[in-house]
């Protein structure tokens, strides 16, 4: 599975910390001032060094309230059968669908949103 971590602060690196145990998950990070990631780990600061349907999931990893600025950068390299997962505070799922919900990718498939990590591992493994 291809993911891509957008932000890697204190919360979304203690995260990535533990993932890395899980053999089969690729984790890209989208963050303009990570530091101390995992030797070999790619990074980014913006969206266009990525490609065009690259990533499984995306895991919303930063302050809720640049969502609505950040997020229609990512939304064209999800794939189209690719869901969301988000650990932003106070942002809904139904948020998130709003504001990528017609954009890139992800026309159609908001639904696959979620605000847990582990249904939308099983939502993923389940298609």
């Amino acid at each position: 599975m291809n993911i891509l971590l957008i932000g890697c602060g204190k919360m979304g690196g203690a995260l990535l910390r533990q993932w890395l145990y899980n053999i089969g998950y690729r984790f890209t990070i989208a963050s303009l001032t990570a530091t101390g990631l995992p030797v070999g780990m790619k990074h980014v600061t913006k969206a266009t060094q990525l490609s065009l349907a690259e990533f499984d999931m995306m895991l919303i990893a930063f302050k809720p309230q640049k969502i609505a600025d950040v997020l229609p950068e990512y939304a064209f390299s999800l794939k189209l059968q690719g869901c969301f997962a988000s650990i932003a505070a106070g942002c809904s799922i139904d948020q998130i669908s709003g504001i990528v919900g017609g954009k890139g990718n992800c026309a159609g498939y908001a639904k696959f949103g979620c605000n847990g990590w582990t249904w939308c591992v099983r939502a993923l493994r389940e298609r």
